[in-house]
């Protein structure tokens, strides 16, 4: 890849070193005036993602990926939400399929909903499954009742089978009910399954709601059962309790190396993030819980504009898919802990990185950076913050103190984006929001020293974006350093 442009960055005491390089997908494209304007079209651009998948009508919910052994590829189930669903029935599950997470093949309605008054009026996400031995494929998901009676469940375990990912028949017999075992009606779902030597094993997110009790526990837990076939499950007591009175939705529970990890979303209004726990043995990862943070970030993986974020692996690589939610307005700050963006959005996916000492980053996906191979110039079309001493340009390097900006070219509908940060300090921060999503806040890769680098990509497309690299640090307000190019990242 070409390196363009080598760019520097100061803001008080911190200092970023950055060689940026931008290339495009190799499709044709419009001409348009694309170098010399800090606006995006409208009226012709495409609107289609590609890279990220978004579905033409409706957005993605919580996504169920699944390496499928017997086609070789990967299928993503996802609950398929639409701007005004429907009062009683919502989220069928639709599904996509791809063999490299970098292009996306439609496959339709996979599961549809219950009818108003059944228990799966409504689906939850959950997970698939494949049993060798009966050629046979399971989707194990949630199913909510609308406006459940006193005596009625509104969240149970249900489950499909198929044997062949196309035809599937939905179990009427199977309902796992919280109830059943101390759990809440109310809130039990998100079943994840593995397999260890002793047989298969599920969790589920629920809290506990002793017989007889009217209110369920304030703390959640990790209900566990276990299963020699998949079809009969043995409760096996709490997995896990949850941390503090946090509600960790969508749990993944998977080896990698010599570690074992949960993760999890953590749907607490001011948190949203997903995160992740880990263990030398499965019994220190159950403990994990109280908590035994992982890492300098408590764990967390992205920031909240990747949200139930689900794993796959093929037995070599494993990848987590989420969605990117849609923000209401038309300014990033309507997002907050007071102000939530819209649920669902756009399909995500990034692949789990794993360092020396167990902890977890997201890294690219290798086919998103092949299918990105197109250099591109990128020029400066303003900038801000030299009159006054903030930003100094000197052999394509730019400095820049707080209150400085520099503003680069528009480029066309596919972009991959390239950087290494360096900071002066290991509590410095910097994130790459853009226009049509919310910040992300990508904490350093290095704990044990004063200055640390990171590699940062981003890909995508959608004319309604503008990548905006963002310097934060807690004590000192500064400006947005905006790049006007197009990823949906």
């Amino acid at each position: 890849m070409k390196a363009i442009n080598k760019i520097a960055f100061v803001l008080g005491t911190l200092s970023l070193g950055t060689l940026f390089t931008a290339c495009q997908q190799n499709i044709p494209q419009e001409q348009k005036d694309w170098e010399n304007t800090t606006a995006y079209f409208n009226a012709s651009d495409e609107t289609a993602t590609t890279t990220y998948y978004k579905p033409s009508v409706g957005s993605v919910g919580d996504p169920l990926p699944f390496y499928d052994p017997v086609a070789k590829d990967y299928k993503i189930l996802y609950l398929h939400n639409f701007e005004q669903n429907m009062e009683q029935t919502f989220h069928p599950l639709w599904g996509l399929q791809t063999t490299d997470a970098a292009t996306y093949t439609q496959m339709g309605e996979v599961l549809p909903t219950g009818l108003a008054g059944e228990q799966d009026a409504a689906l939850g996400t959950g997970c698939i499954v494949y049993d060798e031995s009966e050629k046979l494929y399971y989707i194990y998901y949630t199913g909510e009742r609308y406006k459940p009676a006193a005596d009625e469940d509104r969240q149970v375990v249900m489950r499909a089978t198929s044997p062949d990912f196309k035809t599937w028949t939905k179990d009427p017999l199977f309902r796992l009910r919280g109830a059943e075992y101390g759990y809440s009606s109310l809130n039990f779902r998100d079943p994840y399954i593995w397999r260890m030597d002793d047989g298969w094993h599920m969790i589920v997110a629920t809290k506990p709601m002793p017989a007889g009790a009217r209110i369920e526990e304030k703390d959640g837990c990790f209900a566990e059962f276990t299963s020699s076939d998949l079809k009969t499950w043995e409760h096996k007591g709490k997995f896990s309790k949850m941390i503090w009175d946090r509600f960790m939705e969508c749990p993944n529970v998977f080896q990698m190396g010599d570690w074992w990890y949960l993760t999890y979303s953590d749907m607490a209004a001011f948190e949203r993030r997903v995160h992740y726990l880990k263990g030398r043995t499965i019994d220190e990862l159950k403990a994990a819980t109280n908590p035994t943070w992982p890492d300098s970030k408590e764990g967390a993986l992205d920031c909240r504009a990747f949200y139930a974020g689900n794993t796959a692996s093929d037995g070599t690589d494993r990848y987590m898919w989420g969605w990117c939610p849609e923000r209401r307005g038309k300014d990033n700050t309507d997002i907050s802990a007071e102000a939530e963006p819209k649920w669902g959005g756009t399909l995500v996916v990034h692949k789990l990185m794993q360092r020396e000492d167990g902890t977890l980053y997201l890294g690219e996906v290798p086919a998103m950076r092949e299918k990105y191979n197109v250099a591109k110039e990128v020029k400066v079309v303003k900038k801000w913050g030299e009159e006054e001493g903030n930003l100094t340009i000197a052999d394509g390097v730019y400095t820049m103190k707080a209150y400085s900006s520099v503003m680069f070219s528009t480029l066309g509908y596919h972009n991959h984006l390239s950087m290494t940060v360096t900071t002066d300090d290991k509590a410095d921060r910097f994130g790459r929001p853009t226009r049509n999503t919310i910040p992300s806040w990508s904490a350093p890769t290095e704990t044990n020293t004063t200055s640390v680098s990171r590699k940062s990509r981003v890909y995508g497309n959608s004319k309604e974006a503008a990548v905006m690299l963002l310097l934060r640090r807690q004590t000192i307000p500064i400006r947005l350093i905006s790049i006007p190019i197009t990823p949906c990242w």
